[in-house]
This record gives structure tokens, sequence and C-alpha cells, in this order.
């Protein structure tokens, strides 16, 4: 079974909130949530004695039908993550900032309320539908056949605690961070809500495209391990290389331009 995702996302934010630093976002796809994968891009370390909370919602659609090969695959729903997070700085290590993260996400999957307007919005545009309007608006069901065995077939979402995560950052420069995160297995696996533990390693760099630090150039790389586990077991990746960039402008006094593109290479 193949699963690729990548990620791009274009907004507005205030500069107070973004300045520096890009989306904590990462692949949201209901096969995905066994990979710890972090959100890229996080900027700076968090100075001693400093904290910053931050709640967060990343929603999501899904749709995907494919058949070939003795696999038949069907991914059709829609997610929301909910994520309270804490980030604060700790005592400095050999003169550089050190830095401790907790993230505490609640997940809600089901149909949802996207699909008309996908659909809507491709058709205006010329946009291919993959099938949409083929199947039922707003419903969930998560599928797997392979070589005529059902490994996977839920009709109904869910709703609970995914995967805690913790997390460190050490300034290694002024440019580079090095970023380690830890994710425990609290999540529920049967309801594709995470249940998988695993790490992952990797650096940020930051490049500053203005004397105020405000327009920046963000660039990540690294890998992330995990235990694999559940129904599709044997067929998930142990080990996943990751990459991402975020480019910041300055666009109208408070308002910053973000364009972030987040991927990774092949969870199965």
């Amino acid at each position: 079974m193949r699963l690729r995702h990548a990620l791009a996302a274009l907004s507005l934010m205030a500069a107070s909130a973004a300045q520096g630093q890009g989306f904590e976002t990462f692949n949201q796809s209901s096969l995905a949530r066994f990979a710890a994968l972090p959100g890229l891009g996080q900027g700076a370390v968090v100075p001693k004695g400093e904290s910053i909370n931050s709640v967060t919602l990343d929603w999501s659609n899904e749709f995907f039908v494919n058949a070939e090969g003795g696999e038949d695959l069907m991914l059709d729903g829609e997610t929301q993550r909910v994520a309270l997070r804490y980030r604060a700085g700790l005592e400095p290590v050999f003169g550089q900032a050190l830095e401790w993260s907790l993230e505490v996400p609640l997940l809600f999957t089901g149909g949802g309320v996207m699909d008309s307007g996908i659909e809507s919005w491709h058709d205006t545009f010329g946009l291919p539908n993959a099938n949409r309007e083929d199947f039922p608006q707003d419903q969930y069901r998560i599928r797997y056949v392979r070589d005529g065995v059902t490994l996977i077939d839920r009709s109904y979402g869910a709703s609970g605690l995914g995967d805690l995560r913790l997390g460190l950052g050490l300034a290694l420069s002024e440019r580079f961070t090095l970023r380690g995160l830890l994710q425990l297995p609290t999540g529920d696996k049967n309801e594709l809500t995470g249940g998988h533990t695993g790490g992952a390693l990797w650096v940020d760099y930051s490049l500053p495209l203005s004397e105020s630090r405000r327009a920046a150039l963000l660039l990540s790389g690294g890998v992330a391990a995990q235990t694999t586990t559940g129904p599709l077991a044997d067929l998930q990746q142990p080990v996943v290389g990751l990459a991402g960039a975020v480019l910041i402008v300055p666009l109208y006094r408070a308002l910053d331009g973000i364009v972030q593109v987040n991927a990774h290479s092949k969870l199965y």
C-alpha cells in the first residue's frame, strides 16, 4: 500500500503570533497517525524564564479511492485536531538556550461538513474531484482490503485523546536548532486516533531576510521512528525521512504572509 502526503499552506496571521515561526502542523491522514511526525519550522528556542501557551486547530478533509493489485483502499472523512501546547525555556546548556514542550491533542473524526464546499470549489476552477461526486457527501469510511482480507473497515468516527508529545529544543547557534520529540501512545489504534510510541530528531535552520527579522526562510530536515503495531503493522515503515520549508513575508502592518511546505518519505 502507498500512502503519500505533502502539505502546502498559505495563510495570514498576526505578526505577533507568527513572527519567525511556521504552522505546527503535519500529515493528518487517518492512516498516518501511527507516525511520530513533528511540526517543523518552530523557530527560535524560548529563552529561560519565558513560556508560550497556544491552542491550534487542524481541520482536515481526506478523500482517496483506489483498487489495484489485490488492494482496495478508501479514505473518506474529516478530522478536527485541537492541540494544547506549552513551551518553556530551561537553564542553558553549555551557554546554549534550551526549551521543553508538551502537546496534548484532542481528535474528533467523522463525516464532517466540508465535502460540498470542496466539490464546488473544484468545479468552479476546473479542478479534478477525484470521483468525490460518486460517493455520498459527508460520510465517514476508512476501509482497506488486501488479497480479499478486510484489515480496516470503519464507518463511524471517534473522539478522544490522541498521542501526547514531549519535546526538547537546543539552540546550536544563532541559526541552527536541534529538536527532539517523544510520542507517547495515549491514543487508540483501533479508533485510528494514535496509540503508537515513537520519536523524531531534526534540525531547524533560520535565515533572516530583513533587518527586522520579520521576513525569514526556515528550513527543516530529520527523521522519525515509531513502533509498527495495529492492523497494518506489517506495512508500516519504522523510520521516515522529514523535510520542510517556511517562507515568512511581512504584508501590511502586523500581518505576515506564511507559505509552508512539509513532506516526508512513504509511511507504508
